[in-house]
Parts: C-alpha cells; sequence; structure tokens
C-alpha cells in the first residue's frame, strides 16, 4: 500500500490459535511523493521467491 494522500491506516493482522500471519515492510517516500495518489497490491505467499 502507498499511503500517499487520503488513506487511514488501521493494523488488523490474522489472528490464529498459535501464529499471526502477515509482513509489512514501510519505506519513507521521498518529499515529492508523499502526496502522492493512494494505491495498493497484494502479493501472496506463492509470488515472493
Amino acid at each position: 500500500m502507498t499511503a500517499g494522500r487520503g488513506i487511514l491506516y488501521e493494523k488488523m493482522p490474522q489472528v490464529r490459535p498459535k501464529e499471526i500471519v502477515g509482513f509489512q515492510l514501510w519505506v519513507n517516500l521521498p518529499a515529492k511523493l508523499k502526496m502522492t495518489k493512494p494505491r495498493y497490491q497484494d502479493i501472496r505467499s506463492g509470488e515472493i521467491l
């Protein structure tokens, strides 16, 4: 997810009996991209090499 402008973020990991499933990577955008259009990209575990 690129938050940019207009997105409110709430952390709600998927909780299972013995584990929490999820991964987040936070990157600080350059100043010129801070108010960019928000977007989201879903990446499934099978797509990670």
